[in-house]
């Protein structure tokens, strides 16, 4: 048995473990039922791949929204601060993710 912790946004964190043992994947969609006071998470049965289609260069890039927004400076000092940001957030989640793991 795995304890799984309810998050204050509503997520619900498998343990590695789990997700390996039940070959879930990301992205796998689960229906969650109740019996007996006790919760059961089935995994949904895809049907059918979606269709793929290619798209040229050209065709991806005329779907780019164009930017209307107030003109940005964009400076090495603004890249660098940004990088180390998203450097940070990426370190803490993976450390709470550790952490979580740890206590599982």
């Amino acid at each position: 048995m795995a304890r799984v912790r309810l998050t204050e946004a509503g997520d619900l964190h498998l343990p590695l473990e789990v997700r390996e043992r039940l070959g879930l994947i990301p992205g796998v969609e689960l229906d969650l039922t109740t019996s007996d006071g006790r919760m059961i998470a089935v995994p949904v049965q895809s049907t059918a791949a979606p269709e793929k289609k290619t798209l040229s260069m050209a065709e991806f890039l005329d779907r780019i929204p164009s930017y209307e927004g107030p003109a940005i400076d964009v400076t090495q000092a603004v890249i660098d601060e940004a990088v180390l940001e998203e450097a940070k957030r990426r370190f803490e989640k993976v450390n709470r993710q550790s952490h979580d793991n740890d206590h599982d």
